[in-house]
């Protein structure tokens, strides 16, 4: 009975569960992985609101067209899209031409740029990501 009781002080007894080392490697792991992910969708995500906006402009100027083509005459201002102007009949105005708001995906409204006399066609304009009006990010129903 002696002997058995002396073996078993010399066997080391493991108990379940992880080292600290091990927790820290997956940790480590696990990190790495968010990284990678936060920067692969971040792009998706400014992608995604740069096709929205392509998608928008493109939207807006063909319901210019339309309103133009019932009206003979370009609409003054996005409402003009929505709401008869001032002085026009609803059955005369044809519209609502376009539902929703008139603002991109960075928070900014849409803006009415030039007139193509010679194709009909009017250009919408988005200030694109960087907010600002007249760089090279801007994004254009002509585009």
């Amino acid at each position: 009975m002696f002997a058995q009781h002396s073996r078993k002080r010399g066997v080391r007894v493991r108990r379940g569960g992880f080292t600290l080392l091990e927790v820290l490697l997956v940790l480590a792991i696990l990190v790495v992985l968010a990284t990678l992910a936060v920067g692969v969708f971040g792009g998706a995500q400014q992608r995604a609101n740069i096709d929205a906006a392509k998608h928008d402009v493109t939207e807006i100027a063909n319901a210019m067209e339309r309103f133009k083509f019932f009206n003979k005459q370009w609409p003054e201002n996005f409402e003009a899209l929505q709401d008869p102007p001032n002085g026009m009949d609803a059955v005369t105005w044809g519209g609502p031409y376009l539902k929703h708001t008139f603002v991109d995906p960075w928070g900014n409204p849409y803006i009415i740029g030039s007139v193509d006399q010679y194709d009909a066609k009017i250009e919408i304009l988005s200030s694109g990501p960087d907010r600002s009006q007249g760089t090279e990010d801007d994004i254009s129903s002509f585009k």
